[in-house]
């Protein structure tokens, strides 16, 4: 890499302060503060409408923030009377919809920005050839992307970004267009390749699991508001909100009460054997990861350690069954299992209560733990 173009390991590769963005009344990007460090993959996650995409666009340049400021490898770019374009930041972008030029040879297009920096022939054939050679695309070169495969033309737009060996590396959702075993297959080899080359990378994303596996960190967006920021596996292990709990699709949500005998869901009559830690009594919302629950065996149903459920549906997954269990007419946990139970089966569920997540109907976080008396009482 071209060490003019790498910052100091001390300064952070990207930070934005304060970064507010509005359409009309429309709060897109609400005060944002966050620092990327050199060498870091950060994901940007939420659903549609959260404004993931318009901050890749402000780090971007291609919008102007109303407020606040961006530093790229600590220059200013983006604040009080300053906005540099996107061809002043040393970026690299790669594109939902790979964006190349279909008249144009696969080594065009991964050359024009560095023809646009005024690069000598021999160099940039010098770059060019490390770029594709770098994605298994050499080959090729002479090639119209047009005659190309989805995940080969991502390639391409891929070695268009980091041929110019860019201060920071931006992909706006660089996967969605390609089927499933395509997805990971390219996720993988993109990881590989930013861990490889040691770049700086931001990237949008709606797929969870996408954001598991390319990023070290994850900013959830919800509402132009910055949620949570932390590494994949203790967003996965303890969402902030129930919100953040519900977009990640980690299990099941009940909402209920707690009181000295257990957790009561609402619409059920049921009591789950769990009391929240610190004496918490009064409404909350109750996260069940699906790896928190487990079927018994048939000879433990009536094991103080199980609740009494029954079995609704049962779908095979591969090399999990996702199965749902009913605990009233009102009240169905999914969890996945090696088992392969029918619907209708009754059976034991068991409840591990370390994974539990919960809030308090002030916001409080929550965690649980099993206590006899409430396994006593347990009911269906």
């Amino acid at each position: 890499m071209n060490a003019s173009l790498q910052s100091p390991a001390s300064v952070p590769q990207l930070v934005l302060q304060q970064v507010h963005k509005s359409f009309g009344e429309y709060v897109a990007l609400n005060s944002i503060s966050l620092e990327v460090h050199s060498g870091e993959v950060l994901a940007l996650l939420g659903p549609s409408g959260c404004g993931k995409t318009t901050l890749l666009r402000c780090i971007a340049g291609l919008l102007n923030p109303d407020s606040g400021s961006i530093a790229i490898a600590g220059d200013m770019v983006s604040g009080p009377g300053k906005n540099l374009a996107p061809e002043e930041r040393y970026l690299g972008m790669v594109f939902q919809d790979y964006a190349l030029w279909p008249h144009m040879s696969l080594r065009k297009n991964v050359a024009f920005p560095l023809e646009m920096r005024g690069v000598a022939p021999a160099e940039r054939k010098r770059q060019v050839d490390w770029a594709l050679d770098l994605v298994g695309l050499l080959s090729q070169a002479d090639r119209a992307p047009g005659t190309l495969s989805g995940g080969q033309q991502q390639r391409v737009a891929l070695a268009r970004a980091i041929v110019g060996e860019p201060r920071l590396l931006l992909m706006d959702e660089p996967l969605s267009n390609l089927d499933r075993s395509l997805r990971e297959q390219l996720a993988l080899e993109i990881r590989e390749l930013i861990s490889a080359l040691g770049l700086t990378a931001v990237f949008v994303t709606h797929d969870q699991q996408e954001a598991y596996a390319l990023a070290d960190r994850v900013a959830v967006l919800q509402d132009g508001h910055l949620q949570q920021l932390d590494n994949p596996r203790a967003l996965f292990e303890s969402p902030a909100t129930p919100e953040i709990a519900e977009f990640l699709d980690i299990g099941s949500m009940l909402g209920g009460h707690c009181d000295e005998q257990g957790f009561i869901p609402d619409n059920g009559q049921n009591r789950l054997p769990l009391k929240a830690r610190g004496g918490y009594r009064g409404r909350a919302r109750l996260l069940l990861p699906r790896r928190a629950l487990s079927l018994a065996p048939q000879e433990s149903q009536m094991q103080h350690e199980c609740v009494p459920a029954w079995v609704r549906t049962c779908l095979f997954q591969g090399e999990r069954n996702l199965v749902k269990v009913a605990l009233s007419d009102d009240v169905t946990l999914e969890l996945t299992t090696d088992q392969t139970p029918a619907p209708g089966d009754q059976c034991g569920l068991r409840v591990d209560p370390e994974p539990l997540r919960g809030w308090g109907d002030d916001g409080r976080p929550l965690r649980f733990d099993h206590f006899q008396e409430a396994l006593d009482t347990v009911t269906v």
